[in-house]
């Protein structure tokens, strides 16, 4: 057994562990099952698609023995099939004809995840769809779950939270999914590239750009959701309400690339972003401002605008 191999296998049985230690039902647990990408992508980003593939197989066997099939079958989803799609599309490359390497888009993989969670969504949805509905079922189980956690709080105040958070908590669900692969993955390629071990080169975050497409997905949620609504077919308004949520999550980190971008034409730029971040943690508002942002600089290009050489003189 080569030694790629068995760091790899390690790699899988260290991204498992994480991923169980939630059912120990402690607080901590949450953080480590976040971390569980982690292992997967640093030996996918260092030592290629196999080794990923390795670590993978070797993580889902674990949380089969440990954990039992359902445990396995939430960490297949969220872990190893966006750790997979990650380090596949990562590693994708191209030599032009100058002979300079061109690697697959950051902006690219982010929207292949986003993709992935909305078709989750639709899935859990279908299956969901002859109980009520989903929305009927996030609702109990929310309540479930509130009733749990905070038992002090009355009925009254448990049945707000529920009714506050039942119509968004699925979108909201596959935005965290989504940014975990994506901040593992960032995670992975910083700590590779300081250890010098990455494969391909650090991507400049800052410069994110989205494929083309994307777009349509997030108009295609707007309209199902516009649809149902006019229609008054509740289950289609949730099921497109939700998505895009999800698909508005590569414009909002497309808005924050704008945002740095003039923020950095700025005196005291660090401080000025400090206090755009400590204002997105505070309002919610906020987000979808930022959302906003990153579709007109998809359509029009911001970005593109301020740093056109000459740009300045042309508006005198």
């Amino acid at each position: 057994m080569s030694r790629d191999t068995v760091i790899a296998i390690c790699g899988g049985c260290l991204s498992a562990a994480a991923s169980l230690v939630i059912l120990t039902g402690s607080l901590g647990g949450l953080v480590f099952a976040y971390l569980a990408p982690l292992p997967l992508l640093l030996a996918g980003l260092a030592l290629g698609l196999r080794a990923a593939l390795v670590a993978c197989a070797a993580g889902t066997l674990v949380s089969v023995i440990i954990g039992g099939p359902n445990a396995a079958g939430v960490y297949l989803v969220i872990s190893v099939v966006p750790v997979c799609i990650t380090v596949r599309q990562a590693l994708l490359n191209q030599t032009g004809s100058g002979g300079e390497v061109h690697w697959y888009p950051p902006g690219s993989i982010l929207s292949l995840l986003t993709v992935f969670s909305g078709v989750m969504l639709v899935l859990a949805a279908m299956f969901f769809g002859g109980d009520g509905g989903m929305e009927t079922v996030v609702s109990r189980s929310l309540g479930s779950t509130v009733a749990v956690m905070w038992p002090q709080l009355q009925e009254g105040n448990q049945a707000a939270i529920v009714s506050m958070l039942t119509p968004v908590i699925p979108g909201g669900v596959g935005v965290v999914w989504t940014l975990v692969t994506v901040l593992n993955g960032a995670l992975a390629q910083g700590l590779l590239v300081r250890m010098e071990r990455n494969l391909r080169p650090p991507p400049s975050y800052s410069n994110l750009v989205l494929p083309d497409w994307i777009s349509w997905f997030l108009v295609g949620a707007a309209a199902l959701a516009l649809v149902g609504s006019l229609a008054g077919f509740g289950q289609l308004e949730y099921l497109g309400r939700n998505l895009v949520i999800i698909f508005a999550l590569p414009f909002f980190l497309l808005g924050l690339a704008v945002a740095h971008a003039m923020v950095r034409r700025l005196p005291m730029a660090g401080m000025l972003l400090a206090v755009l971040y400590v204002v997105l943690v505070l309002s919610s508002g906020v987000l979808f401002v930022v959302a906003g942002v990153g579709l007109i600089e998809q359509w029009v290009g911001i970005r593109r605008r301020l740093t056109a050489p000459g740009k300045d003189q042309e508006d005198q």
